[in-house]
């Protein structure tokens, strides 16, 4: 069967062969549907189709991580069932007031202005006259294409207009001649998980950020009905470049002018599209979790995957409380987010829109525990560095101070295992004298004045910032020539 395993087979190929091969023993030259040769075809057609299976999967856990090109890595992620993130929207909490005289009722995605940006509701807004409340608001634009249903067939697909990992999330329904609306669920799964005739919808996105819907069939979802009209209404956004610090932002409905308020909380939560190397390291752990977090290593691949989430930290009894017995299956997630210090609210349990959000996709993977939040804890850190110049170069020093500036900055910034991070002395003499880890010829040696030692943060819920940066270059006074001493 070595043979028979090199190349795509499937359960009727595998009986096929197995019977072709037996028939050339005298001893199974009965094929009846009733004899025992054709039961034990079947049996082992079932484990070599597993077998094939499982053998394909497993080459392109291995192929995601060695692909070189950003379209097949994408390509074996699709593979996989790994969804491709792409940019999210960010959200803030408005207060908003009602003006006027009249009680008002707006439904979710009603358009609001937040500052001059394009925004919406997240939630139905009721309001009585006078009344004031707390509302969720989504900055993006709201838009919404149609498309004729001139034939029904099998997984059909419609590619959206918007492109470059602009499109947050969608609603998809079609609508019949007689005007009656039927709903489709958006699902991140294969459709061999849907029921035939279930209305659901899912969505594959290339290696430039186009989005297209896909559709079932006969066996594993619903195809769309001819004659139908397919409504998609999506969200476009920004992703980080949305993200506002400021809190006071006057936002009113475009709709009734009369229904303003200010922001209450920064704007938060947008990011951009992940990179590659998340596919080539996560990916194959996200699949294997089976949507089902447990392990270590599936709640950090689930966590880094989600919009705006540049590292995290999970911890179980053992590192919270090992001797209390309260703290039993409970975990602790701390996630440090890309813009602005947390995602909100105030430790233990904080909580805000960006946490509520994360809390209901983490609901959707069934977890085992119990969930607690965090916010991670900044340690503030002054660094001063002197940059000692050989006195043969003929540079400007501005330059090298801002080059040197801009490459610690980077060392301090949220990324990927940044939390419980140790800073080493020479991380930042190492940031000053290579560049893409070449030594730069001009630079004689660093001094860092400040830290004065290495910082180590106490555990993993801290990570170290910083404060104030002061970066001065000067000639050396060891003399030298254009070469390394």
């Amino acid at each position: 069967m070595t043979t028979q395993l090199s190349r795509a087979m499937y359960h009727k190929d595998f009986v096929t062969a197995l019977l072709e091969k037996a028939s050339e023993s005298t001893n199974w030259s009965d094929k009846q549907a009733a004899s025992l040769l054709v039961l034990l075809a079947d049996v082992l057609g079932d484990i070599g189709e597993n077998n094939n299976a499982a053998i394909r999967i497993a080459a392109r856990e291995a192929f995601i991580q060695l692909s070189r090109r950003a379209s097949s890595t994408l390509a074996g992620a699709r593979f996989l069932g790994i969804p491709i993130r792409r940019k999210s929207a960010a959200t803030t909490r408005v207060k908003f007031t009602n003006g006027s005289t009249d009680p008002v009722t707006y439904d979710q995605h009603t358009a609001v202005s937040v500052s001059g940006k394009a925004g919406y509701l997240r939630t139905t807004l009721a309001l009585n006259p006078g009344e004031t409340k707390d509302f969720d608001v989504v900055i993006g634009e709201v838009v919404e294409e149609t498309f004729e249903i001139t034939e029904q067939r099998d997984l059909q697909t419609f590619a959206l207009t918007a492109g470059e990992f602009t499109i947050d999330s969608y609603d998809v329904w079609t609508t019949d001649p007689a005007g009656n609306t039927f709903p489709y669920t958006v699902i991140d799964q294969a459709f061999t998980r849907a029921a035939a005739g279930d209305y659901v919808v899912t969505d594959f996105t290339d290696e430039q950020g186009a989005v297209s819907l896909l559709f079932g069939g006969r066996f594993f979802g619903r195809a769309l009905d001819r004659g139908h009209v397919l409504h998609a209404r999506y969200i476009t956004c920004g992703g980080s470049a949305d993200n506002n610090d400021a809190v006071g932002l006057v936002c009113s409905l475009l709709d009734n002018r009369q229904i303003a308020g200010r922001t209450v909380e920064p704007i938060t939560g947008g990011s951009d599209e992940l990179p590659i190397e998340y596919y080539r390291q996560f990916g194959p752990v996200l699949h294997l979790s089976r949507r089902q977090l447990s392990r270590p290593d599936e709640w950090r691949a689930f966590m880094l995957a989600q919009p705006g989430i540049a590292d995290c930290s999970i911890l179980s009894q053992r590192d919270i409380a090992p001797n209390d017995p309260s703290f039993q299956k409970v975990i602790r997630i701390c996630a440090l987010p890309y813009h602005g210090e947390t995602l909100g609210g105030v430790n233990p349990n904080p909580r805000s829109a960006q946490w509520d959000r994360l809390i209901d996709k983490i609901a959707l993977y069934r977890p085992l525990h119990i969930i607690q939040t965090w916010n991670p804890t900044r340690l503030m850190v002054q660094a001063v560095v002197e940059v000692i110049v050989h006195s043969w170069y003929n540079g400007d020093l501005r330059e090298v101070e801002d080059r040197c500036r801009n490459e610690i900055t980077k060392l301090f910034r949220p990324r990927p295992g940044i939390l419980g991070r140790t800073l080493a002395i020479d991380d930042i003499s190492d940031a000053c004298k290579y560049a893409k880890g070449v030594r730069i010829n001009h630079i004689d040696y660093v001094r860092v004045l400040g830290p004065e030692t290495d910082l180590t943060p106490s555990s993993k819920l801290e990570y170290i910032a910083l404060r104030s940066l002061r970066v001065t270059a000067t000639y050396s006074k060891r003399g030298g020539t254009n070469a390394f001493i």
